[in-house]
C-alpha cells in the first residue's frame, strides 16, 4: 500500500559490517549509482558511522542504522512486534538456551535459526498495514523521501 518502499533501482547485499569498513570498495560502489543508500544494523554504528561521515554521507540521508534503541532490539529483527519474540521464544526454548551458552558455534548457529523462525512467524501472523509492520514503514517513510530528493 502506500507504506511500501518505492525503490526502482539495485540493492548490493553486501553480506555484513565488515564490508563496511573497506572505504574504498563503498566508495567504487557509490561511484557506480546516481542514488546511494547505506542500510545497517544499529548494534555496527559506532564502527560505521565514521567511514559514512568520512565520504560525506549524511546520517538519515544517504544512510540508515536499523533498529531501536533497546538490549537486543539494535538490529532489523528489533523492529518486529513483540508477539513475534514471544511466539518464536515460547516455541524454541532449546534455542533460546543456546544463545547463554558461552560456546560461540551454539550462539552463532541459535541466532541465524532463530532470525528464520522470526521472519516465518512475521510473515505468518502479522498482517500488512498493522501496527507490526510500524518500523518498516517508517524506516520505507524514510528512505522514500531521501529517494525522492
Amino acid at each position: 500500500g502506500g507504506n511500501r518502499l518505492l525503490f526502482d533501482g539495485q540493492i548490493f547485499a553486501y553480506g555484513g559490517k565488515d564490508t563496511l569498513k573497506q572505504r574504498q570498495l563503498l566508495q567504487f560502489i557509490k561511484s557506480r549509482f546516481k542514488k546511494f543508500i547505506v542500510t545497517y544494523d544499529l548494534d555496527a554504528h559506532e564502527e560505521i558511522d565514521p567511514i559514512l561521515r568520512s565520504m560525506a554521507l549524511v546520517r538519515d540521508k544517504d544512510y540508515f542504522a536499523i533498529g531501536r534503541e533497546s538490549s537486543g532490539r539494535k538490529c532489523i529483527e528489533g523492529l518486529l512486534p513483540d508477539s513475534v519474540f514471544q511466539s518464536v521464544y515460547s516455541s524454541n526454548v532449546d534455542l533460546v538456551q543456546k544463545l547463554s551458552s558461552g560456546v560461540s558455534k551454539d550462539v552463532k548457529g541459535a541466532k541465524s535459526s532463530l532470525k528464520k523462525l522470526y521472519i516465518d512467524e512475521f510473515k505468518r501472523t502479522v498482517l500488512p498495514e498493522s501496527d507490526g509492520f510500524k518500523g518498516f514503514y517508517g524506516l520505507a517513510r524514510k528512505i522514500n523521501k531521501m529517494i525522492a530528493n
